[in-house]
């Protein structure tokens, strides 16, 4: 467990403002200072960890190098990022593997560099203020400087509402995050922000063959597994019965031989009975029991969230430093899961969120790739295996090749034309005020969904991996609270790199989707798993567990209501007309109910809670009470 924060100043007195946030980061372990100059400067930098923060702060030999570290590398996390930066420089970011966020002073050359891995694993935020420079690893840590305070940033809220999860603001105003696969220097005089790794458009590379590209493929995922495992004394899996989870848990199996390997699973209670969406199932159970059989030293174990409430366990986490989740709902068996394996002993939680953007990723653009080649037999051959596993030859080639051929100012006129822009979806599961919409620059907050014809947005990976990033301030609270570290080998930029080179006609192949990945684990997991191509619903009882919180919503509404920056962004009035019509069970697979209950107003009430605590936090800070608050585990 690491943390780390600091300051650069033209004075001493301002540099011994980083104390308050050392206490609103304390709970993550003993703080390791240093403070020096650096031209005319002050410097203090502060690293937060075990055995009085050693890990988490270094120092060479001749005192030029200072740094401070929040990762997973290895060892001495601190030393190897210091003794990374000796050998290569800014360029050393091309030689760490896995997670970390890492704060570098080079005295020499009078510079200060912010750091974060390719995917943003780990968080980091700063204030930008003329001559200084503050820093601290959540937004939150930096309401202790004076110069920034405790005040709410509304165009975040109304960021957030809408889902613009990938923007650099934070609910503090002024404060904002470096942005994954960044680094940000500082001189004293120039704050400048460089991009050093970039997902999109990366060349692509043809193995010959999808044995060749599975074969790469796993590698790297077996590889990340064995990073994500190495150091750890107890791990885990949260495993689906879906690809990305079961590959990691069977990796990790293989690597740890005869030592149990816990998993925890979100189902739905025993016997239940209810609609899914089409192309959907309510219970994986059957897969994760299949993958244990081929592997007994996976010791499953099933959670359902019948009892528990939309903020169980949620507040602590905002103490320390996380914000409201983009899906509550989930959070509780989430956050579930994460409380029992910490019950377990388990201190490393291996998961793969990621796995969609890569790992598993299709190719939906594979038969027009091809065409654009030159490469007409292939396309041929590609094409009459789609259609051999049901597609309809006139809409396949509509679909799936004219419509991608067509210049995109058309897509999207004719799209405008029809009323079917990808952009009004998106805001109708939202309960954003439409008249705050105007304030928001949705082509480049959202470009994904506002501009989806320019690139595709299985490949536009840079926004997408930007909103996952967003919740790296939650995972870093989840190790504050449970001692449970997340990491997510599907995250790792080899497993990423090697994905996103693949060819799209490899990636989608003979008529089957995700079929590298498919290839890559075919004879590591079960028929129930590889072959299978329905999804798991997480969560498949959410109106049951909803309808048994009405009071509670309708509760959380009224001091919605009565609250002005909530009323500033939501569309409260809509959310109160909701629940006067609640839907029964039979519509729990609507379309329309889904997103007006459990996205739009189940997100708004989460947003809206954390505003109310946000401003208590100032005020209970403001009287002098203490800047954490955590009930007994």
């Amino acid at each position: 467990m690491a943390a780390l924060c600091g300051v650069w100043a033209p004075s001493l007195a301002e540099a011994d403002g980083v104390g308050d946030v050392v206490a609103n980061l304390a709970p993550y372990g003993s703080p390791h200072r240093w403070t020096g100059e650096v031209g005319c400067s002050t410097l203090a930098m502060v690293g937060l960890g075990e055995a009085g923060g050693a890990s988490a702060l270094a120092e060479s030999s001749d005192g030029m190098l200072v740094v401070t570290v929040d990762s997973a590398l290895g060892g001495n996390d601190a030393a190897v990022v210091l003794d990374a930066y000796t050998r290569w420089g800014e360029d050393c970011v091309d030689h760490l593997n896995g997670p970390f966020a890492f704060v570098l002073a080079d005295r020499g050359c009078g510079c200060l560099l912010l750091v974060r891995d390719a995917v943003g694993s780990r968080p980091l935020a700063y204030a930008h203020q003329g001559s200084t420079l503050l820093w601290g690893s959540t937004s939150l840590s930096l309401t202790g400087f004076p110069s920034v305070g405790h005040e709410l940033d509304l165009q975040r809220v109304a960021e957030t509402i809408v889902l613009a999860y990938g923007s650099e603001r934070t609910f503090v105003k002024g404060v904002r995050t470096v942005p994954p696969g960044s680094i940000l220097r500082f001189d004293g005089a120039t704050l400048s922000v460089r991009s050093w790794w970039c997902p999109n458009g990366m060349k692509i590379e043809d193995a010959g063959s999808l044995e060749a590209h599975g074969t790469l493929l796993r590698e790297a995922l077996d590889a990340a597994v064995g990073d994500a495992i190495r150091n750890s004394a107890a791990p885990a899996v949260l495993v689906s019965g879906g690809l990305d989870s079961t590959s990691i848990a069977a990796l990790a199996a293989r690597r740890l031989g005869a030592r149990r390997l816990p998993t925890y699973t979100s189902a739905p209670p025993e016997g239940w009975e209810g609609d899914t969406i089409e192309g959907w199932i309510p219970d994986e159970r059957f897969a994760v029991h299949a993958l244990a059989e081929r592997y007994p030293v996976l010791q499953t174990n099933f959670l359902d969230v019948r009892g528990m409430g939309m903020f169980d366990n949620v507040e602590p986490l905002w103490e320390l430093g996380a914000g409201p989740a983009r899906n509550p709902m989930n959070v509780m068996w989430y956050l579930g899961c994460i409380e029992s394996a910490a019950a377990d002993g388990v201190d490393v939680m291996l998961y793969g969120a990621a796995g969609n953007l890569a790992f598993s990723a299709d190719g939906p653009e594979w038969l027009v790739a091809l065409l654009k080649r030159g490469r007409f037999v292939r396309f041929a051959q590609e094409f009459r295996d789609f259609v051999g596993v049901g597609a309809r030859p006139r809409v396949a080639i509509r679909r799936d090749v004219i419509k991608l051929l067509l210049p995109a100012k058309y897509r999207s006129r004719r799209a405008a034309r029809r009323g079917r822009l990808p952009i009004d979806a998106w805001l109708a599961v939202t309960a954003i005020r439409r008249d705050r919409l105007a304030e928001l620059n949705l082509d480049e907050l959202l470009p994904h969904v506002s501009r989806p014809f320019r690139v595709n947005q299985l490949r536009d990976t840079v926004n997408l991996f930007r909103g996952m990033a967003a919740q790296a301030e939650t995972e870093l609270a989840i190790r504050g609270r449970w001692g449970v570290e997340l990491r997510d080998p599907t995250g790792d930029r080899r497993v990423i790199d090697t994905a996103l080179k693949q060819p799209e006609w490899w990636r989608r192949h003979a008529g089957r989707d995700r079929a590298v990945a498919r290839e890559a684990m075919k004879d590591l997991l079960p028929s129930e798993i590889v072959d299978r191509i329905t999804l798991g619903a997480q969560l498949p009882d959410w109106l049951d567990r909803l309808t048994e919180m009405r009071d509670d919503v309708l509760a959380e509404l009224e001091e919605m209501r009565d609250h002005p920056a909530s009323r500033e962004v939501i569309d409260v009035q809509r959310l109160i007309t909701l629940t006067e019509t609640w839907p029964d069970r039979s519509q729990m697979a609507d379309d329309t109910t889904v997103g007006d209950y459990y996205l739009a107003l189940t997100r708004a009430i989460s947003v809206s809670r954390y505003l109310r605590w946000f401003e208590a936090r100032a005020r209970r800070v403001a009287a002098g009470g203490p800047r954490v608050v955590l009930p007994e585990m």
